[in-house]
């Protein structure tokens, strides 16, 4: 159970709590049929209705349940993690061919950061940066998809998760990745923290950092992309630029170039789909290893391009606190630049 409190001040005396709660903890029209639904709000401990009017220096507190489950405890209470036990039910490996097992713990062990983990909970142990009872980020590995397919089943980061903090748990992903990207992601735990990041997303308070390593180096090196983007017809993946397409801007600046290569860093200003990967290719310089919009084959890099999310830097959503992270670029893809950069 996470619990919202909010004292009120002299500004909000008289009004109801409806709208005290929408406007001062960001509370959406579906969270408070939610809380009206099971007796979620209350005043100085008092269950309350929507309507109650309330004075300078009440307590107010929402109960909201994490992810629908009112006895499950707050990701940050880590007493049964740790002992690989996850609250709510157990997620069954779903597996049940001994060849296809054996094959899920080999992806495990190539995916996961130290070589060493053989299950799913041991992986989403290692690729968790930080969390606490509203957000998760994850470092994630590549090629790993963020979530199911409907045309395509096997493992995923919403799997990985799910095995850690048990199948009641809901996957809400405030950004996503592609397969092929590796880095910095974020989550989110209970539905008003995602309701507040996805406010957050499209803002200067949201900031996505990537590095890429590309075919051929960006002219000018360092610059503005604003081109916009939409589907190729006929194609439920490729994206393209085209004058029918969103706004789409990107900040890019040469790090390094050389052998016919370049390792560019890149600020999202927005967050479409294949944004990094069209604006790049847009620029002659694709990423290296991108089977859909390169212009030609390199080295094959095993499942995956060099593109990686490097930075992530957000605001709290319930304590507003300033949060940021960071994750080098992982081996696969040092190896492709000289060992001086």
């Amino acid at each position: 159970m996470r619990t919202l409190t909010y004292e009120v001040p002299s500004s909000d005396d008289g009004r109801q709590i409806k709208y005290v709660i929408r406007s001062r903890l960001g509370i959406s029209h579906r969270q408070l049929g939610r809380l009206k639904g099971c007796d979620g709000m209350r005043v100085n401990g008092e269950t309350v209705h929507a309507n109650r009017v309330v004075r300078t220096g009440d307590r107010i507190e929402l109960l909201l349940e994490y992810d629908g489950v009112p006895d499950a405890q707050p990701p940050s209470e880590f007493g049964a993690y740790a002992s690989g036990v996850a609250h709510g039910p157990t997620v069954p490996a779903d597996l049940p061919d001994p060849e296809a097992q054996a094959d899920e713990r080999e992806l495990i062990a190539r995916l996961s950061p130290s070589g060493s983990a053989r299950t799913r909970l041991e992986l989403a142990e290692e690729i968790i940066v930080y969390e606490d009872s509203d957000l998760l980020i994850v470092d994630k590995p590549a090629p790993l998809p963020t979530g199911a397919s409907a045309h395509k089943s096997g493992l995923t980061l919403e799997l990985l998760l799910c095995a850690r903090y048990g199948a009641a748990w809901q996957f809400r992903p405030v950004n996503r990745l592609d397969k092929g990207t590796s880095g910095l992601m974020a989550l989110a735990h209970t539905a008003h923290a995602h309701h507040l990041m996805q406010q957050q997303l499209h803002t200067p308070e949201f900031r996505r950092v990537y590095r890429a390593i590309t075919q051929g180096a960006p002219v000018p090196e360092r610059g503005r992309i604003e081109l916009p983007i939409g589907r190729v017809p006929g194609s439920a993946v490729k994206r393209c630029v085209t004058a029918q397409g969103r706004p789409c801007v990107t900040h890019y600046d040469t790090l390094w170039s050389g052998d016919g290569k370049a390792l560019v860093q890149l600020e999202l200003e927005t967050g479409r789909t294949h944004q990094i990967r069209v604006h790049l290719a847009a620029l002659g310089c694709p990423v290296y290893g991108d089977f859909l919009y390169g212009v030609e084959e390199p080295e094959r890099l095993p499942g995956r391009f060099a593109l990686h999310s490097h930075v992530l830097m957000c605001i709290q959503p319930v304590t507003n606190e300033q949060l940021g992270f960071t994750s080098e670029l992982p081996d696969e893809l040092t190896r492709l630049l000289p060992s001086r950069v």
